[in-house]
This record gives C-alpha cells, sequence and structure tokens, in this order.
C-alpha cells in the first residue's frame, strides 16, 4: 500500500492540474491530422497543414492543390464540390475549403471522383488544441512505467547498496500562451507501488518511494526554425525519499534547475524531443553553490503522437543521477549516489 502522505501529495497534484486543464476553449490555430488509409485521397495536399487558421467566428479556411484537376477529376467536401481556383496568384490545381470548427476535434470528408466513375474518399480531422480564455494553449499528460533504481550511500561506518524495482507514475502539465514567446511546465513523479529491494545483493522486505516535484519557465531560441524548436527553461525543484524503516536516503532536498529541451517536428501528428536538467542541490532551504557536487543530472527522450480522437500518446525514458553530501547528526558524513532509469507510457488527458 503506497502510504497516506504519498496519496496525499498526488491526489493534489492531479486535482490541481484537471482545475487549471477544465478552464479551456480554442486556440487561433489548428492542425489537420491525416491518417491516410488505403482508401486516401491521392494527389492531394494541404498547405501548412500543422497550422491552420482560424477565425474569429470558428471557421477555418483550408488551401491545398489537386493535381488530379488536370484529369477531369472531381473534389467534392462533405459532399459540395470543391471549385478550381482559376487565378495565376492562387497557383496551379489551387483550392480553398472553409470548415466549421464545432469543438476541439471537427471531421470533415473529402471525396474524389474520376471522369469514369472512380471514387477515392478520406475523412479528414482539423485538429484545435485546447487553450486558455487569452488564447494560450494547455497540455496535460499522464504516464505509468517501470523503474530501476541503483542506490549507494556511506558513512563512517557502513557502506550500503541497494538496488530496485518499481511502478512510477507521472503527470506533466505545459502552459504556452498566445504569443508563444514562452511557455510554463511543471511535472510531478511518484513511486506508486516498490516491487523488489536488495540490499548488498540480499532480498530484503525495506521499501523505498521516490516524490518529485519540478516547475520552470523558459523561453523559445528565436534562432532555431520549424521543424525544430529550443527552449531553454529556469525553475524549481523538491524531491524527497520515503522508507518504511528509516534504513537509508535522503529527506527534503530542494534547489534551482536549468532545463533546455529540444524538440523535432515529423508530421502534424508527430514528433520528438529531447531535453538535459543540471539542479544544484540543497537540503532544506540551504543552497551552497560553491558545492557543486551536490546535485542532480538528467536526460531523457520521446516520442509524441496525436491520435485520431484528439488524444495523444507518448513513450519516454529518464535517466537521472542525484549525487549528495552532507552531514547527519547521528550518522556523521554521509554520501549519497542514486540513480534511477525509467520507462514510461502516456497519453494526454
Amino acid at each position: 500500500m503506497v502510504n497516506k502522505p504519498i496519496r496525499r501529495t498526488a491526489f493534489l497534484i492531479f486535482t490541481f492540474i484537471a482545475i487549471i486543464f477544465s478552464h479551456t476553449s480554442f486556440a487561433d490555430t489548428g492542425i489537420l491530422l491525416r491518417f491516410k488509409p488505403k482508401q486516401a485521397v491521392s494527389e492531394i495536399n494541404f498547405k501548412n497543414p500543422s497550422q491552420i487558421q482560424i477565425q474569429e467566428n470558428g471557421t477555418a479556411r483550408i488551401r491545398g492543390t489537386y493535381k488530379l484537376f488536370e484529369n477531369g477529376w472531381t473534389l467534392l467536401c462533405n459532399g459540395l464540390k470543391i471549385e478550381k481556383e482559376k487565378s495565376a496568384q492562387a497557383g496551379k490545381n489551387s483550392f480553398t475549403i472553409t470548415v466549421k470548427a464545432e469543438n476541439e476535434k471537427t471531421p470533415f470528408e473529402i471525396q474524389a471522383i474520376s471522369p469514369h466513375g472512380k471514387i477515392e474518399k478520406e475523412t479528414i480531422i482539423l485538429h484545435i488544441p485546447t487553450k486558455g480564455q487569452n488564447g494560450s494553449s494547455h497540455a496535460i499528460v499522464a504516464s505509468l512505467g517501470p523503474t530501476l533504481i541503483f542506490h549507494n550511500e556511506s558513512d563512517a561506518t557502513e557502506k550500503i547498496g541497494m538496488s530496485a524495482a518499481a511502478l512510477t507514475l507521472k503527470a506533466a502539465y505545459q502552459y504556452l500562451p498566445k504569443s508563444k514567446n514562452w511557455d510554463f511546465a511543471a511535472n510531478s513523479f511518484v513511486t506508486l507501488l516498490p516491487l523488489q529491494s536488495r540490499f548488498n545483493g540480499i532480498t530484503d522486505d525495506t521499501r523505498t518511494r521516490f516524490l518529485g516535484v519540478n516547475a520552470r519557465i523558459g523561453f523559445p531560441m528565436p534562432f532555431i526554425k520549424n521543424p525544430w524548436r529550443l527552449s531553454v527553461l529556469a525553475g524549481l525543484y523538491y524531491t524527497t525519499m520515503f522508507v518504511n524503516n528509516n534504513a537509508l536516503g535522503f529527506k527534503n532536498m530542494s534547489g534551482p534547475q536549468l532545463f533546455p529541451m529540444l524538440r523535432r517536428t515529423l508530421t502534424p501528428q508527430q514528433w520528438v524531443f529531447g531535453y538535459f536538467k543540471f539542479s544544484p542541490v540543497a537540503s532544506g532551504l540551504r543552497l551552497n553553490f560553491m558545492r557543486l557536487e551536490n546535485r542532480e543530472i538528467a536526460a531523457g527522450s520521446g516520442w509524441v503522437k496525436a491520435l485520431k480522437n484528439g488524444k495523444a500518446i507518448s513513450v519516454m525514458i529518464d535517466i537521472s543521477k542525484l549525487s549528495l553530501n552532507f552531514e547527519d547528526s547521528l550518522r556523521g558524513s554521509v554520501s549519497i549516489i542514486s540513480t534511477s532509469y525509467t520507462l514510461s507510457a502516456g497519453i494526454s488527458i
């Protein structure tokens, strides 16, 4: 069973994020999601499918080209004929369609009919990310996965080596304002279920749990252009351990953090990202910048794919190494190195 402080903390974190996420409406840009089944319309291309402009009345003007106009094919949107634009400014084989965004995800059907009656059709999703009242966008992801932990610590009298496996629950929240000139992110993790522990090579019934909370704000680098995005964020973090017999570990560590993150858009439905984290560690409110051997260094990468229903799934790997040296009233000088590896799968909610 997860003890009460961890359950209470996890509940408060998820409740806070859910309240923020519930106050949403629509953004001023949308994304076309094409899943290209076998019956997809061939030779059709949309312009800027990841940045469809949404008007104040909720309509989207979607532009594209259709090469088979030249062969006499007819194009329809939701049963209405799409006219080929004739102006030279529009470009060869160009067209424009208008779609009314009814909610976060609005499907519309494109149908193509050849002069001989052959029919191709495809359902496309106009996805509008949720946003706050001022045009900002929000994203929240809950994820779950296994963690391997290797914890070593020593004091004046003994050395302890612990290895453990556990199930970790994570929640992440990101806020991006309408201007997109800065962003805010927060995440938390908690050991949901310790699975097995070994102390100095021997299986033991001691159970260790970890809790961490991060909050950071940052700015994208303006010289990095699509499909890349590099953001440099800074913020604060807090982490602690819960051990059922107080056999080892640390309590209430916190400090600042530097967090650069790089993202690469693969398609309007998929992107990958990676990050690096450096955090000087303090015990309580005491931070000594002259002793940066007390630190956490972490890195991770992940893959995200948007689904047809407007949600998204993700897979992520995180690696973290925490190094600590501090004085304990009972144990004297204590040295800790704690390394973890987490593989998680998540879904936006």
